[in-house]
């Protein structure tokens, strides 16, 4: 039964004449904003920002001891160079993080 069903919808769909039986239903999604921040948020709010200075302050020693030979002759070049990227790549999520954070609490201040 089902499958004739399908066969005259396919059949119909064909011919430009279907108009579906069931429209899909969307769902309405109000974004609310939100009313306050968790606790885990207040905290990050709190510490990432220093958290993110510390950071920013280790790369910029770290590049400026590859700037100078007699400093990256001691420590080694690639091992430098490996602590920088790793150092960039923990400071991104953390930027990120503090973003989203200050945007939710800009999105509260407006409501």
């Amino acid at each position: 039964m089902e499958i004739e069903k399908e066969i005259k919808e396919l059949e119909m769909m064909e011919t430009s004449e279907y108009t579906p039986k069931e429209e899909p239903k969307t769902q309405k999604t109000k974004e609310t904003p939100p009313t306050k921040l968790s606790y885990k948020e207040q905290r990050l709010l709190e510490t990432l920002p220093l958290q993110i200075q510390t950071l920013e302050d280790e790369i910029k020693e770290i590049k400026a001891c590859l700037s100078n030979p007699a400093c990256y002759q001691n420590i080694g070049l690639t091992q430098l160079s490996k602590t920088l990227e790793e150092k960039e790549a923990s400071l991104e999520p953390l930027i990120e993080e503090l973003l989203l954070i200050e945007e939710k609490v800009e999105m509260m201040q407006k409501a």
